[in-house]
């Protein structure tokens, strides 16, 4: 037996969280295994903890302990499709949300955007509120549910051609009438809302679910163990359980890397070779920061730049490798301070580590600078010690008055 959890929140504290177990083993609704609600969020804050199975193989067992998918109320989250040609590099992702920005009634900065799929030139975003996707956190983490899926309930509704799926969850109704096509509306309003649809897809059949047991997640569940889909991305998304194990150490690992470092240094150079080469690298450093990190100020170095790396999420290993890249890079950097880098992304690209390449979304005024930047770059290489080193631009693009582009700086660095 394979259970799994599923936890459907509300859209408002006063209403019920309901929770279903079911085996994954089959699809079919009889493998639910047990399910019941709480009446509040505060109950199921209150009592998620002790919930345990009463019946079946896992009598006894808490609930708690088992990975739960997450389904949240579709009448909070609405979908979007955009066509999109090429491939999603981080620049277009992060282009997405604002081409969105005439369609939303709320700034683009109070929401969350989650790419549920793309292919065909085409991108389907599911767009929610931040406080919304905040409050479902703070209940979840503070009943102490461990889960790392969060999907739209109306998404996980049987989806056929010309059918519109309804399923009641108290007064609510939910409706999936397409791939990427869902809704939910009040129980008063369900006429106006299949009259309304029926004008747009006039061979559109309407079909309520039948539930054959206490639990409206029963029609969901089905789909919810099979879905990749997931809400909980970029800030939202999981740490991995090796980030969160490593972390408390993390502190005691760096102080102790530093300190081995003092003493080997010390033993051959003076106190005076030190100072001045400390004081050349802070140096070095700051420039690199603030060319990087434009309109920051440079307070406490060293932690600022563990934040800028814990951001990317990158090995230890691989962090020194972008360093020695940056460091190599500046000198062309700092010849072009029209050119403003927004944001940075390193990554290995095999298993020894031998070929690295750094990403960069830089912007400028016109197209020629990002040209002039290349050929400075490849001039500086070609007369260095740095052949090992290749620059590419990719996705240039003029928004307004600005142009801004993808600079891939490639190659082994040692």
């Amino acid at each position: 037996m394979n259970p799994h959890l599923l936890l459907r929140l509300p859209e408002h504290p006063d209403q019920p969280v309901y929770w279903l177990l079911f085996s994954t083993e089959t699809s079919n609704e009889e493998q639910c295994i047990a399910n019941g609600s709480w009446p509040t969020a505060s109950d199921f804050i209150a009592e998620y903890a002790d919930t345990t199975v009463t019946s079946g193989m896992l009598s006894g067992q808490p609930i708690a302990a088992m990975t739960a998918t997450v389904l949240v109320p579709a009448a909070r989250v609405t979908l979007h499709t955009l066509s999109l040609q090429g491939r999603l590099t981080p620049a277009v992702r992060q282009s997405l949300p604002w081409r969105l920005e005439e369609e939303l009634s709320d700034d683009v900065e109070d929401l969350h955007f989650a790419i549920l799929h793309h292919g065909d030139n085409q991108a389907h975003l599911a767009v929610m509120q931040q406080a919304d996707m905040a409050q479902w956190q703070g209940w979840l983490m503070d009943a102490g549910v461990i889960s790392k899926r969060w999907v739209p309930d109306a998404l996980m509704l049987p989806v056929e051609e010309n059918q519109c799926r309804l399923l009641t969850i108290d007064d609510l109704i939910i409706a999936r009438y397409g791939q990427w096509q869902i809704a939910a509306c009040e129980s008063q309003w369900l006429t106006l809302f299949m009259e309304g649809l029926k004008k747009e897809q006039p061979e559109l059949e309407f079909s309520e679910a039948e539930l054959h047991s206490a639990s409206p997640l029963t029609l969901l569940a089905p789909q919810a163990s099979n879905t990749q889909l997931n809400l909980l991305q970029g800030q939202w998304q999981p740490a991995s359980p090796w980030h969160q194990r490593l972390l408390p150490w993390w502190s005691s690992a760096l102080m102790a890397s530093l300190l081995f470092i003092m003493l080997t240094v010390n033993s051959v150079l003076d106190t005076h070779q030190l100072e001045q080469t400390a004081a050349s690298y802070q140096q070095q450093a700051n420039g690199i920061y603030q060319q990087l990190f434009p309109g920051e100020r440079v307070v406490r170095l060293q932690s600022q730049m563990r934040q800028k790396l814990a951001a990317l999420q990158q090995p230890e290993e691989s962090s020194k490798s972008m360093l020695t890249m940056l460091a190599r890079i500046t000198p062309v950097l700092n010849t072009f301070p029209e050119l403003k880098a927004n944001s940075m992304a390193f990554s290995v690209n095999d298993r020894d580590g031998a070929r690295q390449s750094l990403r960069i979304q830089a912007q400028a005024s016109d197209f020629e600078l990002f040209t002039r930047f290349r050929e400075q770059f490849e001039k500086e290489l070609n007369r260095g010690s740095d052949k090992g080193l290749t620059i590419a631009i990719e996705a240039l693009e003029r928004t307004g008055d600005k142009v801004t582009g993808m600079l891939v700086i490639s190659g082994g660095v040692s």
